[in-house]
C-alpha cells in the first residue's frame, strides 16, 4: 500500500499535544474512497483524509493560494492491501468521531454499505460514524457532527457537481474527477503489472486527495466554519501542499503500458 502524507506527527492528528495548531483551532476532517471490481467483488483502491483547521466559533475565509491543510492518502498497490486500506480509514474515523470539528463525506451511505459488505473484521470507526450519519440532524454531545455533501448542501450525485455549485474549480489539468471506469482501468493495469505503475498510483492519489479536499471544504461551508470567494482553485491548493509527494501534479503523465509477455 502506498502511503502519502504531509504530516510529521503520529497517524492521528487530533489531540492538543500532537498537532501544531493553537488552542482555539480545531480540525475538520474530510474523507473519500474509490472502488473497483475484482474477481471476488468490490475492492477499495484508494482512500484519503484531509484535515482543515477551523476556528471554534468563527466562519473563516479561505483562499486556494494560502490554504494549509493536512492529509493522509492510501493507494492500493496489490489486492492484498484492501483490508489495510479499510483499517487505515477506520483508525482515523475513530479519532475524528470524538475529536474533530466535523466529519464530511460525499454519499457516505454508499461507501459504508460496500465496506460493511466486504469487511472481515470489526471496524468501529465506520460503525460509529454510520450511526451518526443516520441521525445527522441530532448533534450528540461529545460526537463530531457528520456532513454528507451529497445531501446536506443540496442534492448532488457526484462530488464535482457539489464543488461547481459552491464555487470550487476542479482544475484545468484534471477537468474532472476520475470516474468508476477510469479507476477500474487503473486498478486492472496495476494488478497486471503496468509499467510504470508509479504514475498510475500518483494519478489515483491526486484524484482521491482532490475528492477529500473538496469534501472537507464543503463540510466546512455546511457547518458555517469556512467560506471562500469563487472560484476556489482546488488544484492550486493541492499543488501548494502536496507538491513533494505528488510529482505528477500539473504535468502530463504518459500512459502506462502493460507488461510484455
Amino acid at each position: 500500500m502506498k502511503l502519502l502524507s504531509n504530516l510529521s506527527w503520529p497517524e492521528t492528528p487530533f489531540g492538543a499535544d500532537k498537532r501544531p495548531f493553537v488552542k482555539h483551532v480545531q480540525l475538520l476532517a474530510g474523507f473519500a474512497m474509490q472502488w473497483a471490481e475484482d474477481a471476488g467483488g468490490p475492492i477499495p483502491v484508494s482512500a484519503a483524509s484531509v484535515f482543515l483547521p477551523v476556528k471554534r466559533t468563527q466562519d473563516t475565509e479561505v483562499r486556494s493560494d494560502l490554504l494549509h491543510f493536512g492529509y493522509r492518502v492510501a493507494v492500493l498497490e496489490d489486492p492484498d492491501d484492501a483490508a489495510e486500506i479499510l483499517r487505515f480509514t477506520d483508525r482515523i474515523l475513530v479519532q475524528a468521531r470524538r475529536h474533530s470539528a466535523g466529519i464530511a463525506w460525499h454519499a457516505f451511505g454508499d461507501d459504508l454499505h460496500v465496506t460493511q459488505t466486504i469487511a472481515t473484521e470489526r471496524l468501529p470507526g465506520f460503525t460509529g460514524v454510520g450511526e451518526a450519519w443516520k441521525d445527522r440532524e441530532e448533534r450528540a454531545r461529545g460526537i463530531a457532527p457528520v456532513i454528507d455533501t451529497a445531501w446536506d448542501l443540496g442534492q448532488y450525485a457526484l462530488p464535482e457537481e457539489a464543488a461547481v455549485a459552491h464555487g470550487i474549480q476542479i482544475g484545468d489539468e484534471m477537468g474532472r474527477f476520475e470516474g468508476p471506469g477510469d479507476v477500474q482501468t487503473d486498478y486492472d493495469l496495476i494488478v497486471e503489472g503496468a509499467n510504470p505503475a508509479g504514475l498510475l498510483l500518483e494519478g489515483l492519489a491526486f484524484d482521491i486527495l482532490s475528492r477529500a479536499l473538496v469534501t472537507a471544504l464543503l463540510g466546512g461551508r455546511a457547518l458555517q466554519r469556512l467560506h471562500w470567494d469563487a472560484p476556489f482553485k482546488m488544484e492550486k491548493a493541492i499543488e501548494l501542499e502536496a507538491w513533494h509527494a505528488l510529482s505528477a501534479i500539473g504535468g502530463d503523465m504518459p500512459a502506462p503500458t502493460q507488461p510484455t509477455q
